[in-house]
This record gives structure tokens, C-alpha cells and sequence, in this order.
């Protein structure tokens, strides 16, 4: 239970009004709960989802791979799909705009740090297949739409910069171009489809490391399994969030309230109304734990950066079903319509990606279609 007075109190809430405000979380929150399709809004619709997909026991795949030898499969795969253009640059650190960092005890990440001259280009391989996996993601994110226009924006950055310097005209006029085109991307129904070409490629992948006699696929099983771990420990974050900011949002609209802050009193009575909640200690750790986000380096630990991965998962699912089920040519066009969608992820939503990959519209028969999966896996596990 989170017990907290006086000054510890106040900093506690100082710092979850900081951290709210950073990921926009009470409009967020709204999103979700809005009506999203059919009188239905997101949050219904993932309350039903966890109930039909379900916890598996973690088994690693015990596979020992070099650095090199995942770096050759992840070059040899892209190129099977026509998608390994300057990625080879970027695996070798030899991209003239990345830096690519390799180690075991790196968190695998793509990304830009304000003036930076280069994209960030990280990948945590600990000598194994999820080495070979984490790349094989990572380079799904570099090759995308999104970095592509990052590194034309960071192009002109570094030339400014060495010419005029950071306080000139050119400068402040280029950031705040920058700025404008970062806003566009973390609108909601396009910031929510920032992980779907990764969870594609990942199951393509693991198909091309079984062709290739790297894994079995057994192998691959134990590691859908563990995706759907994530996919329910996602859920359980979005879940916990949307319980208290959705009390906020009541408690702050009764009072007349127009601030986004919370204050002690709309926390006392935050903490009333949930105090009969049966999993009231945990909902409170998690207040504490958004508070405590930055000082935990747990910054991309939120709703709104883990629904990326609940989108992509329902997604991807989907897709892979009906890729395996598809013949041959139409395959090969469900891989140009996915080719399609990485090189140009950065102009499109989710309303898009779902036209372009699943050819509809119709969220309730995509998400009644991953019901039936998931369904189908569960009872093929307990037969």
C-alpha cells in the first residue's frame, strides 16, 4: 500500500503530474476509452482479450549463436526480402548515419536523442538466438519510413550546424520542422502502430532461422509463448493506468476541476474510491512506480508505449495466420504489401496498416479473427 504524508507525499505527486503530463496521459486515457468501433471503445475491447490469451511457462531457447553468424542470418534474410539496402552498412557500424552499438549488455533500441548527430542504432545480443531475433527487429525499425525521414532531417541538421552553427535562422527554422514532424508521428492511431512491422518480421524470421536449421520448431513455439507473456503483462500496465486516470478524470469532472494536475485532496479521495478494489496495493504501486518512472529508468514503461506492442501483437498474429494459410502468389503480395508498409510507415495509421496488410477495415473482425487463434492455440496446447 502506498502510504504517504506530508513532504513525500508532495513530491510523490510533483513528480506523477510531471511524468502524466510527458506521455499526455489523462488525453490518452480518453482515447482509449472513446468510441472506437461499433460502440466499443479500445479499453472493452482489451478487458475481452485477456481472457483468451494466457500465461505460458518461460523456456529459453537454449542456442548458442557468434555475433557474426546472427549478423549473417539477420543480412541473408532482409535480402530474401528485398529490404537489405544499406542495412549491411548499419549492422557493421560503417552508416554514415548511425551509431551502431552491439553488446550483450545493451536494452536493443532505435532512436534519436535531440541534436545528435547520429541515430542511435543498439542491440542487446547476448551470444544466443535472441540475439539473432533483437537484430532482426531492430533493423525492421532503422529501415523504416520513419528513420528514413530522420536521417533526412538529421542531414540537414549537420550540415547547418557546421556551416551557421545552432543559433542561427536555419537552425531553429530546421528544429522546428523537426518538432512538427515528431508531433505528427505520436498521434495517437499512428504512435499505437510503431511496433507491427517488427512483430511481422520477427515470425518471418523465426520461419527462415527453421529453414535454415538454426532452430526447431518447437524453438519457435517457446518464444510465441513468451510473446504472449508480453502481451499480457502489456495489457496488465494498460489495465492498471486506465483504472486511475480514468478515477482522475471522474473525480477532477465532478469537482469542476480544469487542471491537469492532481492535487492531495483529488488524491485522497483517488485513493477512497479504490480502497475496496481488490487489487487496490498494486493499483497503488503502480501510482508509485509512474511516479518513479525516471528515477527507475523506466521511461517507456507506460500505456501508450506499451499498446505499440498490444496492436502489433494483434496484428501480426493475424497477418501470419493468413500468410500461412495464403498460396504462393499471394504471399509474394502480402510481402510487397508489407515491404510497402516498413518504407512507408512514418505517413500511415492504424486505419491505414490495417487496409494495407489485412485488406479491412473492420476492427471487430480483426480482433474476432485473433480471438479465434488464440482460442484455437490454447485448446491444440491442452489436448
Amino acid at each position: 500500500m502506498l502510504l504517504l504524508t506530508g513532504k513525500t507525499l508532495q513530491e510523490t505527486l510533483n513528480n506523477f503530474n510531471q511524468e502524466s503530463e510527458r506521455v499526455d496521459a489523462l488525453n490518452y486515457n480518453e482515447f482509449l476509452n472513446n468510441d472506437f468501433y461499433n460502440g466499443y471503445s479500445i479499453m472493452d475491447v482489451l478487458y475481452e482479450l485477456q481472457k483468451v490469451v494466457k500465461y505460458s511457462k518461460r523456456i529459453p531457447i537454449n542456442k548458442r549463436l557468434s555475433n557474426k553468424t546472427n549478423i549473417n542470418l539477420v543480412l541473408e534474410f532482409y535480402n530474401k526480402l528485398g529490404l537489405s539496402e544499406n542495412l549491411e552498412q548499419i549492422l557493421l557500424g560503417n552508416h554514415p548515419m548511425f551509431k551502431t552499438t552491439i553488446d550483450k549488455n545493451l536494452s536493443s533500441r532505435v532512436g534519436h536523442k535531440c541534436n545528435d548527430p547520429k541515430i542511435e542504432f543498439n542491440v542487446g545480443d547476448t551470444g544466443t538466438i535472441d540475439g539473432a531475433i533483437n537484430l532482426a527487429h531492430e533493423s525492421a525499425h532503422a529501415i523504416n519510413g520513419h528513420y528514413n525521414q530522420i536521417q533526412i532531417l538529421l542531414s540537414k541538421q549537420n550540415t547547418i550546424l557546421q556551416t551557421t552553427g545552432n543559433n542561427s535562422d536555419e537552425f531553429k527554422s530546421l528544429r522546428k520542422e523537426f518538432h512538427l514532424y515528431l508531433k505528427k508521428q505520436k498521434k495517437f492511431l499512428h504512435d499505437c502502430t510503431e511496433e507491427t512491422e517488427t512483430l511481422i518480421i520477427e515470425l518471418l524470421f523465426l520461419d527462415f532461422l527453421i529453414d535454415k536449421n538454426t532452430i526447431s520448431s518447437e524453438d519457435k513455439q517457446l518464444y510465441i509463448n513468451r510473446r504472449k507473456n508480453c502481451f499480457r503483462n502489456n495489457l496488465k500496465i494498460m489495465f492498471q493506468e486506465d483504472l486511475i486516470y480514468s478515477k482522475i478524470i471522474e473525480i477532477k469532472k465532478e469537482k469542476g476541476s480544469h487542471s491537469a494536475n492532481l492535487n492531495e485532496a483529488e488524491f485522497n479521495e483517488l485513493c477512497l474510491r479504490l480502497k475496496n478494489n481488490s487489487h487496490y496495493d498494486d493499483i497503488m504501486s503502480a501510482f508509485n512506480d509512474i511516479a518513479n518512472r525516471r528515477k527507475l529508468n523506466q521511461i517507456n514503461h507506460h500505456s501508450s508505449y506499451t499498446f505499440r506492442y498490444v496492436v502489433a501483437e494483434i496484428i501480426s498474429t493475424v497477418w501470419y495466420d493468413k500468410y500461412i494459410s495464403s498460396s504462393k502468389k499471394e504471399k509474394q503480395q502480402m510481402l510487397e504489401d508489407l515491404k510497402t508498409f516498413i518504407k512507408n510507415n512514418n505517413n500511415l495509421d492504424l486505419n491505414h496498416i490495417t487496409k494495407l496488410l489485412l485488406k479491412t477495415e473492420n476492427y471487430e473482425s480483426i480482433i474476432n479473427y485473433f480471438v479465434k487463434i488464440s482460442t484455437k492455440k490454447e485448446n491444440n496446447l491442452t489436448n
